[in-house]
């Protein structure tokens, strides 16, 4: 999700010059490689942080999730920092946007 907010912001901000070498193996590596690399180190590091949890859904239903504190941090942490990252774009796209709508056509 930030990736594609990156990517809006290349299309919209930066739109000229904007040429980056092998930008499709970045942007695979950064998508793929930094969550892979924090799922592998959580899993490596503590033992038993999967696992079943029930959910009060008029029957209980047991689900695999999360059962350690340090790693739910870690996750709304992540999250919460991808929504901020594309909050921010979104506000630059915006405000690029309203600039271009504001300048009359010559």
């Amino acid at each position: 999700m930030a990736i594609e907010g990156f990517h809006l912001y290349l299309l919209v901000i930066k739109v000229y010059n904007s040429y980056i070498r092998r930008y499709l193996l970045k942007l695979c590596a950064a998508g793929w490689g930094f969550p892979g690399v924090i799922i592998l180190a959580s899993i490596l590091s503590m033992q038993n942080v999967y696992g079943q949890q029930d959910i009060q859904t008029g029957s209980q239903t047991p689900i695999c999730w999360i059962t350690s504190s340090i790693l739910k941090h870690i996750t709304i942490v992540y999250i919460g920092g991808t929504v901020f990252f594309n909050m921010v774009i979104l506000v630059m796209v915006v405000q690029k946007l309203r600039q271009l709508r504001a300048r009359p056509l010559h």
